[in-house]
């Protein structure tokens, strides 16, 4: 609790801090590993939550972390997952801005079809969600020229 205190207030040493005295007390505590992994990654350090972020993400169904663990994973090379990650954090959240991230993390590995997707589904959602025309047409575009890697 102390942690999540201090990482609210945007304290994140502290916050790290606490999280990482109550870890090592009882390192199954989910909640605490999920302020560890928030304030590390607060602090630039990406390839420590990355770690907490393996064990807590592949069964969770906290969109926090599941929007964590596919920031870092993109962060860290790991774009499928990145992908995947960010894909369960909407199905759990319905924030769409999780959807335009998914788009531009497909646009980035070349998969213009899958970036198409996950646009078309945000427009459906909300037409007037900024710029959602232009990437769904640009996603078209990429794929008519041959670009998609995806079958």
């Amino acid at each position: 609790r102390r942690a999540e205190l201090h990482y609210v207030k945007g304290e994140y040493e502290p916050a790290l801090a606490a999280a990482e005295a109550v870890a090592a007390a009882d390192p199954l505590a989910l909640e605490t590993r999920k302020f560890q992994a928030l304030a590390l990654d607060r602090l630039g350090r990406g390839a420590e939550a990355a770690v907490i972020l393996k064990d807590l993400a592949p069964g969770s169904n906290d969109a926090e972390v599941l929007t964590l663990a596919g920031r870092v994973s993109l962060a860290q090379g790991e774009p499928q997952n990145g992908i995947g990650y960010l894909r369960r954090a909407f199905e759990v959240g319905r924030k769409l801005e999780l959807l335009d991230q998914v788009g531009e993390a497909c646009m980035a590995i070349n998969q213009p079809a899958e970036a198409r997707a996950a646009w078309e589904q945000l427009r459906r959602l909300n037409s007037s969600y900024p710029h959602v025309h232009f990437k769904v047409a640009l996603a078209a575009r990429a794929g008519a020229r041959g670009g998609d890697t995806v079958a």
